[in-house]
């Protein structure tokens, strides 16, 4: 019993030797990972320092976009709210105009009426005068043709 105890307690000391060896290896391994880890970390960090650098200005630079359309968007929304002002001045105006037309309409149509009366007349005026001309190059034509006979028998 005695040797079977020592038995038992040799393989528990060799296991234990043994756990104790590979917590050594696991503890090693571990540090091992972890070295790797950070340099593996330490080599991510320096490679994509300037992607992350230029990440940082673009965000920046986004920022004052955005800040920049917000303002646009601001401006033309007071834009279109004036324009849409100056439009109903500008019905307002028309209408007035319009009023104004109607006011006078009946005087308007009257002097038209009286142009074309007139013009009417100045063209009869002018067939009057054409024909006047043409009388009166008749007349100096039988003047001319008396004066010539007055002297051929004057002659006589």
């Amino acid at each position: 019993a005695a040797a079977a105890e020592a038995t038992e307690r040799l393989q528990l000391e060799a296991q234990a030797q043994a756990f104790g060896e590979a917590v050594s290896d696991l503890d090693g391994k571990r540090a091992e990972i972890q070295d790797n880890e950070s340099r593996l970390e330490k080599r991510i960090r320096e490679e994509a320092l300037p992607s992350v650098l230029l990440r940082k200005t673009l965000c920046a630079e986004r920022s004052e976009l955005l800040l920049e359309i917000g303002a646009v968007e601001a401006r033309l929304s007071e834009l279109r709210t004036l324009e849409a002002r100056c439009a109903n001045e500008i019905g307002v105006a028309d209408a007035a105009v319009d009023g104004v037309r109607g006011k006078y309409a009946s005087k308007a149509r009257r002097i038209e009426a009286k142009r074309e009366a007139l013009a009417s007349s100045d063209a009869a005026c002018a067939r009057d005068r054409a024909a006047l001309l043409a009388k009166e190059g008749d007349l100096a034509l039988l003047l001319v043709a008396n004066g010539v006979e007055a002297e051929r028998q004057a002659e006589w």
